[in-house]
């Protein structure tokens, strides 16, 4: 098979399958009413293909003669069987590991067969795959409400050569129709490929275990930051801590130049929305309410690019994976800190 470049897209592609007890991405995938176990949701979100390795070729000019085909050495390709869909390459002791192994790894680590899917599917055409397993919820008193948290495993893995295989922790607060991905610290536990199944278990049911002990003590980060009041400078001295780790930049110290004015709009849009938003009724000006703006400008007014599937998807993968899961990440892990 001969390599050639990908087109580069950002999203869902026209041969991914996807899974849902809650919603399709722009009109793509299954809706099921009942969460589905992983078996289930291996055959309904159409990830039930394999994949394969091949030899590699170039096309070449030897002395000014005519092209020839020369094989890659020391590389292989990656391909869907299904599809004849060319992946990814890696070096040739690759072992890919397979959509149903995932499926058998998530209930060797539960030794449980009573588990759920919240969602399950893949993008890039197959180039990534994941599994996100219900952990249960948990309910924090707000006022005269009730804000839902839920609870996942991610299990995430590449079939593009250069992705493994990981386990992490996701939260999803559901009320009032937000989605927005949260997290305390980095919980996950990556993996490389080990195309026979033979992975460390006690690890991965560490890991597991350790997920869901983050759980439990975000709840408790949580209930207290709904109890904690604060004033605007410790509001601006927590955004302006998790601006800097959540996108990676310094404070711009020049005024009257772009990065100074966009640092000072979301700074005024994240104060807004902790202090007036009519979601936030119940706990404005509080710690609660300065975590919850930085995630709803995470997960709903972040800049995303359109690489061709639409905003839709953009910005689910941009919650899952990037920036928007990096500054969830490290607004989650400064609340926690501030209320040590």
């Amino acid at each position: 098979m001969a390599m050639k470049n990908f087109k580069k897209h950002g999203g869902f592609e026209s041969e991914d399958g996807f899974v849902s007890t809650k919603e399709a991405y722009h009109g793509m995938g299954t809706i099921v009413t009942e969460a589905p176990t992983p078996y289930q949701a291996l055959h309904i979100a159409g990830l039930d293909w394999e994949v394969a390795k091949c030899p590699l070729y170039g096309a070449v000019e030897v002395d000014g003669e005519e092209t020839h085909m020369m094989e890659y050495p020391n590389k292989i390709g990656l391909y869907r069987t299904d599809k004849n869909i060319l992946l990814g390459n890696a070096s040739d002791h690759y072992i890919p590991i397979q959509n149903i192994q995932i499926a058998d790894l998530i209930y060797d680590v539960a030794e449980s067969e009573d588990l759920k899917v919240e969602t399950a599917g893949s993008f890039k055409n197959g180039q990534r795959v994941f599994f996100q397993i219900d952990l249960g919820s948990m309910g924090l008193d707000i006022g005269d409400n009730t804000d839902i948290i839920k609870q996942y495993a991610m299990f995430h893995s590449g079939h593009d050569g250069k992705t493994g295989l990981s386990v992490r922790q996701t939260n999803y607060r559901v009320t009032c129709g937000n989605v927005e991905s949260l997290a305390l610290r980095d919980s996950a536990i990556k993996l490389r490929h080990m195309g026979d199944g033979a992975y460390d278990l006690t690890s991965i049911k560490a890991k597991l275990g350790d997920i869901k002990a983050q759980a439990k003590l975000f709840q408790r980060t949580m209930e207290k930051a709904i109890q904690t009041d604060w004033d605007n400078q410790m509001m601006l001295d927590y955004f302006m801590k998790t601006w800097q780790k959540g996108t990676k930049k310094s404070l711009p110290k020049k005024k009257d130049t772009k990065a100074f004015d966009k640092f000072n709009s979301t700074m005024e849009l994240w104060h807004n929305y902790a202090n007036f938003h009519e979601y936030q009724t119940d706990c404005h000006g509080t710690a609660y309410s300065a975590f919850q703006a930085v995630t709803q400008y995470a997960t709903h007014d972040m800049h995303v690019r359109d690489n061709g599937n639409g905003k839709a998807e953009a910005r689910q993968l941009n919650q899952m994976f990037g920036r928007g899961s990096r500054l969830g990440h490290y607004a989650g892990i400064h609340l926690q800190e501030a209320l040590a």
